[in-house]
């Protein structure tokens, strides 16, 4: 009797404490719902005692008045304020000031600061020209458009894959100017030399710089001026325009950041790109020091396709320093509306007339414009030409054009090396590689 009276105390006592636990556990839930939905009317906007312990949980005033903080807890008309276990405490009293000064409206968001830069300087050699020249092609004649900042990929791609006869007419025609830069440079060099030596620098581009943003950063036409160490031809500076930047869709850091990393791509079709290094060689033999001009599509890198274009008169001057050698290449760049398009390609005689036939092959200015797409990526790759007849035929048309407007440098380049040959062995020398042309011109004609 005695060991059931104690059985029934100790059931009824574990009972007791379950159903204790039971109503604690209930009083609890009905604690959060209450402080649930305190919080929903609040707005989830903390308490000033929460503010300074930096509680992780929701507001709660219940919880404050649990915690005997009732007459502390004050609410206040401010933002939430995201903590992070791992933030600094200087991030954190950065963001609690500017917290309060939002609060109290002295906080002012401002604009982004001015990028006004627009020249950026160069110290690193050309790859590409290096490698270029390991492959025979001339180096001071090539030497700015290898240094300028162009996709060494895309460049490359346009001289390595011209089809073999207008490959050895190029080859012949910038050798020859080369020679007759080097004999030039040569007779020339001993001035220099003596100038150098007493002290005088080779070029002065930094007060430069700041007169081609003066005057030319807000004119309705682009501007790139590249500068060159005279001496080596070695890209030194460049500037661009903002107009320079508008016309071909970039903004101005990310044009001289793709400059700076020689990956901009071509602002033209590979084929204009030949045509204007071609005809700009040619020109600058011919008349130095005077502007040369050419209509092209300038290409705009807005879109992801980077497949717009924009009429554009391409100017291009060079500048030089006391002594003859080239400082700088201007190239200003003019947009060009639809009456200006029609009268620059007008027929007359005239090697640039000529150069200009083979850039739009007779097309009108919509059908140039509208075709632009397919020359950028197919018609007018190097590659993609000798798909086609047609485009076989341009190419072969354009080899003979250059083999007659190069046909004079030929003859003084053979010229030189006859002299010098003629120095070094004190007897006539016959014979060069520049004699070749015509030979090869009847040769091709036959195979054709």
């Amino acid at each position: 009797m005695s060991c059931g009276m104690w059985s029934l105390a100790a059931a009824y006592h574990v009972l007791w404490h379950v159903v204790r636990q039971a109503q604690h556990g209930r009083a609890l839930r009905e604690t959060e719902r209450d402080e649930a939905l305190e919080d929903q009317e609040l707005g989830r906007v903390r308490c000033v005692q929460e503010i300074q312990g930096q509680v992780r949980r929701g507001p709660t005033l219940l919880r404050c008045r649990r915690l005997e903080k009732a007459e502390q807890c004050v609410y206040e008309d401010m933002e939430l304020i995201v903590t992070d276990d791992g933030m600094r405490e200087v991030e954190q009293a950065d963001l609690a000031l500017a917290h309060e000064r939002r609060r109290m409206g002295e906080l002012r968001v401002e604009r982004p600061l001015d990028f006004w830069i627009r020249s950026v300087s160069f110290d690193k050699p050309s790859a590409l020209r290096e490698q270029m020249n390991s492959m025979g092609w001339p180096d001071r004649v090539l030497a700015r458009h290898w240094e300028f900042g162009f996709s060494a990929k895309e460049l490359m791609k346009i001289f390595v894959c011209l089809p073999p006869y207008l490959q050895q007419v190029t080859r012949r025609a910038l050798h020859a100017v080369e020679i007759i830069m080097a004999d030039k440079i040569e007779k020339q060099s001993r001035r220099v030399e003596d100038h150098l030596l007493m002290g005088g620098g080779e070029t002065e581009v930094k007060p430069d710089l700041e007169v081609d943003r003066a005057f030319y950063d807000q004119q309705t036409f682009g501007l790139i001026k590249q500068h060159l160490h005279p001496s080596t031809g070695q890209r030194a500076h460049v500037f661009v325009s903002d107009k320079t930047c508008k016309l071909v869709g970039l903004h101005v850091e990310e044009m001289l950041a793709r400059l700076a990393n020689r990956e901009l791509s071509l602002m033209s079709t590979e084929f204009s790109y030949f045509c204007y290094v071609m005809f700009g060689t040619w020109s600058f033999a011919v008349r130095p020091g005077q502007p040369m001009t050419l209509l092209l599509r300038l290409r705009n890198f807005s879109n992801e396709m980077g497949a717009g274009c924009a009429f554009t008169r391409v100017i291009q001057q060079q500048e030089f320093d006391s002594y003859g050698r080239v400082k700088a290449m201007k190239t200003f760049l003019v947009p060009v509306e639809r009456g200006e398009y029609e009268s620059a390609v007008m027929p007359w005689e005239g090697s640039s007339t000529r150069i200009q036939m083979h850039l739009n092959a007779g097309r009108d200015y919509e059908a140039w414009k509208s075709d632009f797409v397919s020359d950028l990526y197919a018609d007018e790759t190097i590659i993609g030409m000798q798909k086609s007849r047609e485009g076989m035929q341009r190419l072969y048309a354009l080899a003979e054009d250059l083999e007659r407007m190069y046909q004079p440098f030929l003859e003084l380049a053979e010229k030189i090396l006859h002299e010098r040959m003629g120095q070094e062995t004190g007897r006539p020398w016959v014979g060069s590689d520049c004699n070749a042309m015509g030979g090869e011109r009847e040769e091709r004609r036959t195979e054709v």
